[in-house]
């Protein structure tokens, strides 16, 4: 279900939107140093009675409080929209690739409708019944991760789950 290919290419997709968050931030950055210094270069050659040297001074550091404000917003709020979801993701990829893998059989029960979102990935719950050693039947709980294709499968289908954690990396008719 998951290739060394779809990494690569969220990886690139990650790399494009940390360059578009860093370029406003590095112009804002520059804006802020720019003002600082002709702030400070002001401060050092004027007068304290100056009044349009005051004027101007105020103007540079309302320039800096703003570009720096802003700044600081931009970068926490592209952060929390546009990269963090995409880290989150390509953990999950790492995982589901080169993390440990087990397997399990049992009889497939069904795949909810509703979408659930557990370490900032969005996942369907997936239900499978197994039977103990004592010949009880459970229900057990993995999480479909909804990027991907749900299968077709049939209730009561017994069916062979690979997984890591909870999270299911391949599923196959028996």
């Amino acid at each position: 279900m998951y290739t060394e290919e779809e990494r690569t290419a969220l990886r690139r997709q990650l790399t494009k939107r940390r360059i578009a968050v860093i370029l406003p931030a590095f112009v804002l950055l520059v804006l802020f140093l720019a003002a600082l210094i002709l702030r400070l270069s002001q401060a050092r050659n004027m007068s304290i009675h100056d009044a349009e040297g005051n004027a101007r001074l105020r103007m540079f550091e309302t320039v800096c409080y703003v570009s720096g404000s802003l700044c600081a917003v931009w970068l926490i709020l592209a952060d929390g929209l546009f990269l963090f979801p995409l880290r989150r993701y390509e953990r999950h990829l790492t995982d589901m690739l080169d993390g440990l893998r087990h397997e399990t059989e049992g009889v497939w029960a069904g795949i909810e409708d509703e979408i659930s979102e557990i370490d900032g990935v969005r996942y369907r719950a997936v239900s499978l019944i197994q039977t103990d050693e004592k010949g009880w039947d459970y229900d057990r709980r993995f999480y479909f991760d909804c990027e991907k294709t749900p299968p077709q499968l049939e209730r009561g289908q017994r069916v062979r789950v690979t997984y890591h954690d909870k999270q299911i990396i391949a599923i196959a008719p028996v």
